[in-house]
Order: structure tokens, then sequence, then C-alpha cells
């Protein structure tokens, strides 16, 4: 790419609405994932999110890990198996046994990465080759392959061993991070979804942060302590590329009231970044969590939280 063009990135679009359905699904009913998100969000990694102003930001990190897990379970879902892109593109016959390859595999090649397929992996291996139609015996991973094909049944464990690889070599982390960045692109612009993402991603700041007194939380820390007990994360200075974002984002308007702020600023007229979801209330200092509010509305909310207006300027007039 022209180094003209270092700000751009490439947007393939691959299964990016289907990504984002989870993650917003996740955002709105967070009881509903309370499972999932306390493996994602352990209290062993959760400092892994409140970096303050990190350009990868909390939605990039976490939608890869969605990803990432979302390939692991497909993974065990066996008669998910797909022909490849490139062969069905090519005309090839769709039951060629040959082409068949996992979904991360198809994510791969979507993608144009570079990465180990499952048949080169299991040549290896020297494991026996698959037989044509291996695929037609095989159920879901919480039953066995049938007696038709008892030389396959060992393939569960097969997959669980190539994902493992994929994950050691970074291959896997790569292409999530990569699928993460589509993620970003579609739900940044969602008002809605942010306002949900901050106050999930909040709940955990909060349960995380309350483990120390004021006396044990170091001065060095991202957390402040404060005199109930509890730590929330310290206030830290907005990058002017935050600032840029989120202007870009709300077109220029209050996200409250929709005046139009403009280049000509006034008193009135004043550009302020707020935070969507308070730090009192264990918002995190990230670009998700930034929302631009003219100097009026800013000063009427202080600390409170404003639920998000749903009101997007058009991209051309009615």
């Amino acid at each position: 790419m022209p180094k003209d063009f270092k700000d751009l990135i490439e947007i393939r679009h691959y299964d990016t609405y289907h990504y984002a359905r989870i993650v917003d699904a996740m955002a709105r009913d967070p009881m509903a994932y309370m499972h999932d998100l306390s493996e994602m969000l352990s209290d062993d990694g959760f400092d892994y999110f409140c970096e303050p102003f990190d350009k990868v930001s909390a939605l990039h990190k976490f939608a890869s890990i969605v990803i990432n897990r979302t390939f692991d379970e497909d993974l065990l879902g066996l008669p998910t198996l797909a022909p490849s892109r490139s062969q069905v593109f090519a005309g090839a016959p769709l039951y060629d046994h040959q082409m068949h390859v996992l979904p991360v595999e198809n994510a791969f090649e979507a993608l144009n990465l570079p990465h180990t397929t499952f048949v080169k992996f299991r040549s290896a291996k020297g494991w026996p080759a698959l037989k044509p139609g291996f695929e037609r015996h095989l159920y879901h991973a919480h039953r066995s392959p049938c007696d038709e094909c008892p030389e396959h049944e060992s393939l569960p464990d097969e997959y669980n061993e190539y994902f493992t690889e994929l994950q050691l070599t970074g291959e896997i982390e790569e292409l999530c991070d990569r699928l993460a960045e589509e993620v970003f692109f579609v739900l940044f612009a969602n008002r809605s979804f942010l306002y949900d993402f901050n106050h999930m991603m909040a709940s955990y700041v909060t349960s995380y942060a309350s483990f120390s007194s004021p006396d044990e939380v170091d001065p060095n820390s991202i957390f402040t302590s404060r005199k109930d007990g509890c730590s929330r994360l310290r206030r830290a200075d907005i990058p002017d590329w935050v600032k840029t974002a989120v202007e870009f984002r709300e077109r220029g308007r209050c996200a409250n009231c929709k005046i139009e702020l403009g280049t000509l600023r006034t008193p009135i007229k004043r550009a302020e970044f707020d935070h969507m979801v308070p730090l009192a209330e264990g918002g995190l200092n990230d670009v998700t969590n930034i929302q631009l509010l003219c100097h009026i509305c800013n000063n009427e909310k202080g600390a409170q939280v404003l639920a998000p207006r749903l009101l997007y300027e058009r991209w051309y007039p009615a």
C-alpha cells in the first residue's frame, strides 16, 4: 500500500457482521453470557483492557477474544466444514473432499493471510489421509463419529491440536486481530452499542478495582483509591487522535443536543470531550467511551450518565 495511504485499512467484510452481532449481543445482555464473560474478563487479565487510550481499543481486544473463541467452538462443530472460497470461485466440484477446510481456514483465505492448512498439519504429523465423504460421517461435538467411519474417531482431537498449533505460531492471533479491526469499523459508529459495551466493561472495572484499600493502591498504578476502599481508573489526558476520531464519528455535532459545533467555536458552541460512562462509575479511558458534547450539555450532565441519542446525520438530504 502506498505511504500516502498509511491511514487506510483494507476491509473485506468477511463475516464482519456475524462477529459484530455476537459482540453486540454480549454487550446488550451480559447476564446471558455471564459464564463466557467471566472467562474472557477474568481478574488475572482484566487490566489488559484498562490501558489508558490504547490505540488497540478495549473493543478491538474484546472482539478479538470473541472471534478467537468462535473459531475454537467452530472446530467442535465438525459438520460446519465448507468448501474453500478459492476452490468454489475456481469452479471446483462442490463435493470434492480435497477442498474441504475449516471455517478458520476460510477466514485465512478471505483475508489472504499465510497459514498452515489442516491438511498440511495432518501430513506433517504423519496421520492417515482423510477419505472422501468423511465429513458426512461426523456429528456435532457432543456426539461421536458414527460406526461407519471408525478411522476418523480421532478427528475432534486432531482439530483441537491443529487449533492449538495456530495459537502457538501466532497465526490465529493475527487473523483475529484483523477481523476485530473490521468489527470495530462497523460498531464504532453505533452509539447505542458503545453505551452498552462500556456499561458492561464498567461492571467489571468496579468489581476488579474493589480489591484494594486506599493504602494498598500503587501510586503509579492506572487505578486510583477512593474513600470507600474501592478503586477506579485514574483520569488520563485525552489524546488528539481520540478527539479527532470522536469528532469525526459525531460529524462535529454534540452527541446529545445535536447542535453543530463547527470550526468557529464560541463560549456556548464549545466542543468538550467527555466519558460516556464516567470514571467514577467504572468507565474506561478508551476511545469507545468518549463522546463529543457542547459546553451546555456537558455542564448539565456532570457526573451523570446520558442515555445515547439515536439521531444520526443523513448521508444526503432527504
